[in-house]
């Protein structure tokens, strides 16, 4: 059994029903639903933040044919843990703080995204934003209180790139967040904590580490 598959044997149930990424050509959010074998448009309403973080995403890593992604930082400040970018089917690429690896990121197209894991529709869903989308979110969860009051969709800003026209999210603040709601919100973030514990003590030592 490969590594990688034995961890996900030993986490707990994985409470994230869909996990989107944002397509600024497009206008869209989508996740890739496993029974279809193909990505699929999910419409934003409102929602409650429960914790936000920092992954890396994308590239390619041509030794193993397969995209690349990193373990999810729980925290504001990108150089206070490691990332450890590994591929789809098992290898670990790099392992360090963000700083110190962001160059050689830049010449594989990996990219840094800023994560929300949040419950709309009493779903949970984890929205990974890059680029710009990721500065103007970061903009906004600065001025939030995120356990007082839900975020919303509020219109996709227009931008061109090379030519090409591109949408930027625009999120605002929204209603204050109900007494069931907070109960619910509280539930899933200990459940979420227990995983992230669970795959922190699960990550490999250096010795296991192929470089």
């Amino acid at each position: 059994m490969k590594f990688w598959e034995e961890i996900k044997n030993r986490s707990s149930e994985n409470v994230i029903d869909y996990y989107l990424d944002y397509k600024a050509y497009d206008k869209k959010f989508m996740y890739y639903d496993k029974e279809l074998e193909q990505n699929v448009a999910l419409e934003l309403k409102d929602f409650i933040v429960l914790k936000v973080g920092f992954i890396l995403k994308g590239g390619w890593d041509n030794d193993n044919n397969c995209g690349l992604y990193s373990n999810e930082i729980d925290c504001f400040d990108i150089n206070k843990e490691e990332f450890f970018l590994r591929s789809f089917k098992w290898w670990i690429i790099l392992k360090w703080i963000y700083n110190d690896i962001k160059e050689e990121l830049k010449s594989k197209q990996v990219n840094l995204h800023r994560t929300l894991t949040v419950l709309m529709d009493w779903k949970v869903m984890r929205i990974a934003l890059k680029s710009k989308a990721m500065v103007e979110i970061g903009k906004l969860l600065d001025e939030v209180d995120i356990n007082e009051n839900k975020i919303e969709l509020s219109e996709f800003e227009e931008n061109k790139f090379g030519g090409k026209t591109y949408y930027v999210p625009l999120f605002k603040k929204w209603k204050k967040i109900t007494t069931a709601e907070t109960t619910k919100a509280k539930e899933l973030v200990e459940k979420l904590t227990t995983n992230e514990e669970e795959a922190k003590n699960n990550w490999p030592e250096d010795d296991d580490i192929p470089f």
